[in-house]
């Protein structure tokens, strides 16, 4: 993963401006840890959700293509310590918090 976008995803991740969702990238007013990224990069480059490249508009549940190259991702939905992403997000309720340490240390 780049580095940077790394360092960026995480700091998001804990800072407390994102309010946590399950089950879609982003809703109204919440997101999951996959949307955080997404959200970073729509802000990066200037795009909104409504972009195809921002979350895979096929599988509402993983990340676009472009965030992937961005984010040098091996895929839109990366397994850590055993597991999807989007499984420590929505099944084991993983808080923010948690999920920023297992990227940083896994990712």
């Amino acid at each position: 993963m780049n580095k940077r976008i790394k360092k960026l995803w995480v700091s998001a991740l804990r800072s407390g401006k994102y309010k946590q969702g399950q089950e879609q990238t982003k809703d109204q007013t919440r997101y999951c840890c996959l949307g955080v990224l997404c959200d970073l990069y729509a802000k990066e480059k200037g795009l909104t959700w409504r972009d195809d490249r921002v979350s895979d508009g096929g599988d509402r549940m993983k990340c676009g293509k472009a965030v992937i190259e961005w984010a040098k991702l091996p895929n839109g939905n990366p397994v850590v310590k055993g597991l999807l992403l989007t499984r420590w997000n929505d099944v084991e309720m993983a808080t923010f918090s948690q999920i920023a340490d297992l990227i940083e240390a896994n990712l």
